[in-house]
């Protein structure tokens, strides 16, 4: 009686580690495909800075004294925001790479409880399914 009682609380743990489980992969896919949405304006506004300092780098190579300053001041400001979205980017990157890292974990997790073991036996020797970018 009481051990039926256990395994009837250790099923239900189960049940509800999978639906936590099932849970957090829906929400790291949500949270990557947001940064994916995100990025692609952090990437337009590198690319504006860039063809700025581009541009501010020919010229400083006429410019004399004086303009020669505000130039370099330019090119300050803009290699501050390229720098500050390029940080921003890498740190997005890095954290929705281990995201994606929980995914494949939980997704050979279900490979492994549905039986599919020769699939998941050849995945898991698989450097881009370890995640070994």
């Amino acid at each position: 009686m009481v051990l039926d009682k256990i395994k009837s609380l250790v099923r239900k743990e189960k049940d509800l580690s999978l639906m936590e489980s099932h849970a957090c992969s829906e929400d790291n896919i949500s949270s990557i495909s947001d940064f994916l949405d995100i990025v692609k304006f952090d990437f337009k506004e590198i690319e504006t800075s860039l063809k700025k300092l581009k541009e501010l780098e020919k010229e400083s190579h006429i410019l004399k004294d004086g303009l020669l300053q505000v130039n370099l001041e330019a090119q300050n400001k803009q290699l501050k925001l390229i720098l500050s979205h390029y940080g921003s980017i890498s740190n997005d990157v890095a954290i929705n790479g281990i995201r994606l890292k929980q995914i494949t974990k939980e997704h050979f997790i279900n490979l492994k409880k549905n039986g599919m073991k020769d699939f998941l036996k050849e995945k898991k020797n698989n450097p881009v399914w370890k995640c070994l970018w």
